[in-house]
């Protein structure tokens, strides 16, 4: 009988657990909520186009370096 609640707590704790989705999104967040508006706007334009320029392609590149640097 214990054993049976027992099991039941760690699944109920094994399923709160965040999942490989669950950290992409979080990370996710974390790099948007610290871009300035211009940054986010810039975003929004390139990710509309069918096919990003090198300029864009050099900015979204820029953007990921810089915020992935200040994470460490």
């Amino acid at each position: 009988m214990k054993l049976d609640g027992l099991e039941r707590r760690v699944a109920v704790l094994e399923s709160r657990l965040p999942t490989p989705e669950d950290e992409e999104k979080r990370r996710r967040d974390e790099f948007l909520s610290k871009c300035s508006d211009e940054e986010l706007n810039q975003m929004i334009k390139i990710t509309e186009k069918d096919e990003p320029s090198l300029e864009d392609i050099v900015f979204m590149e820029a953007m990921e370096a810089r915020y992935e640097a200040e994470r460490h």
